[in-house]
């Protein structure tokens, strides 16, 4: 993949309030899904969605990518950074991966956030 060549669609429904460390920490971990994507996936589109979904700001990802067997991935340092960084701030977060490219939901609760 040439830098540059990757389309990213962003489509935001709704951006909710999250505390200053989720943010930071989603920031980081949307960084690394395009990092990823740029890098590693071969992929030539990738969406970002971001929601609400109740009382938690859902951020759905997908790549077109040539995907990859999660339960055998190089234990690089981003992908084990996502994971620790969604546990930091209580998020919930999944990937999952084929020949189709790779998918990540993360779901950051907002429940600490004053209005």
């Amino acid at each position: 993949n040439v830098a540059g060549s990757l389309k990213v669609v962003f489509i935001e429904k709704e951006i909710p309030k999250l505390t200053s460390d989720q943010s930071s920490q989603t920031y980081r971990i949307i960084q690394e899904i395009i990092l990823n994507a740029i890098k590693h996936s071969g992929a030539t589109e990738l969406q970002i969605e971001i929601s609400k979904e109740d009382d938690k700001m859902l951020i759905r990802t997908a790549d077109n990518g040539v995907g990859f067997d999660v339960s055998k991935a190089s234990s690089g340092n981003g992908l084990k950074n996502m994971p620790a960084r969604a546990a930091m701030i209580g998020a919930e977060y999944k990937m999952e991966s084929s020949s189709a490219g790779t998918n990540i939901t993360l779901r950051v609760p907002m429940n600490k956030v004053k209005a």
